[in-house]
């Protein structure tokens, strides 16, 4: 049976049996392993930063003691108060120190490259905005997914972003009142963000790539450039992989070709037509009739 009195085991009362020490060490040791199995599944290393925390939330949670009721209900409110109570302790701990907060590497990553890019003068296509006497264009950095990177107004996507420091890769930025320090590589198809122990990878869009194939039949330009072919026109049936069209980009002949075969319901492109990145030249719809006859 469960006692009701106060049976928390006291380092000064003499010796400890066993299951008193137990019993004092199981809810700490719960708590911290808890904390190192997060950090596992999260691949971070259980160092610096966590091995503070973990400390802190031992001193917390020890020495445990037994529950004061007897029923499952009592038992599980006084557990569930414990647990709130250190959460609140946590969450108050991380906001005093202003470490709350998710981290998005693509920030960092656009940042820079932003940063490079204005670097790049001396050409007619710079987006400074002195031609039209206002400030700077934003800067769009193409990464796993867009990102807008506005310098002039100190923005990312939209989240404020402030520059405190950066030499030699490590950057250091207050991003929505955030400090947030990492290193980072900028290399032409790939950037590498370093932050706390982790690595992130991320690769823009494939530039040299045929063509640019939506699964629903959509067929767009891989890069700016000029349309030097249409070879379909409208109700045309074509096969998996059959040149649509070329293109003309950075002095390359890039094949336009059909994802799948099909009938060509749409052309949106003509020789000599200036087109912009993703623009849709042509859309190819699949046969129900052949793939029921499959």
């Amino acid at each position: 049976m469960i006692a009701t009195q106060d049976s928390t085991p006291r380092l000064g009362q003499g010796p400890l049996a066993p299951a008193a020490l137990v019993r004092m060490l199981l809810e700490a040791l719960v708590s911290v392993g808890m904390l190192a199995a997060c950090a596992a599944f999260f691949g971070t290393r259980f160092d610096g930063p966590y091995v503070i925390l973990a400390l802190l939330v031992f001193s917390l949670t020890f020495p445990g003691h037994a529950p004061h009721g007897t029923s499952a209900g009592a038992i599980a409110r006084e557990v569930l108060a414990g647990w709130v109570l250190v959460v609140g302790l946590l969450l108050m701990l991380g906001w005093a120190t202003r470490t709350i907060g998710s981290f998005d590497p693509r920030v960092m990553a656009a940042w820079v490259s932003a940063m490079l890019a204005a670097f790049d003068t001396g050409h007619p296509f710079q987006a400074d905005g002195f031609r039209l006497g206002g400030p700077p264009a934003p800067t769009l950095v193409e990464l796993d997914r867009d990102v807008v990177v506005d310098r002039a107004a100190g923005t990312v996507d939209g989240v404020p972003v402030r520059q405190l420091s950066g030499e030699d890769h490590v950057l250091e930025l207050e991003i929505d009142g955030h400090r947030v320090r990492a290193v980072v590589n900028v290399q032409p198809d790939i950037v590498e963000v370093s932050y706390h122990g982790q690595r992130f990878v991320l690769t823009g869009p494939d530039r040299l790539a045929d063509h640019v194939a939506v699964g629903d039949g959509t067929v767009t330009a891989p890069m700016p450039g000029t349309v030097l072919e249409v070879r379909v026109v409208t109700g045309d049936r074509v096969g998996v992989g059959q040149v649509l069209g070329m293109m003309e980009a950075m002095k390359m002949e890039l094949s336009l070709k059909a994802p799948f075969a099909g009938t060509v319901t749409a052309v949106d492109a003509e020789a000599g037509q200036q087109v912009a990145l993703g623009a849709t030249l042509f859309l190819v719809e699949t046969d129900e009739t052949d793939e029921v006859a499959e």
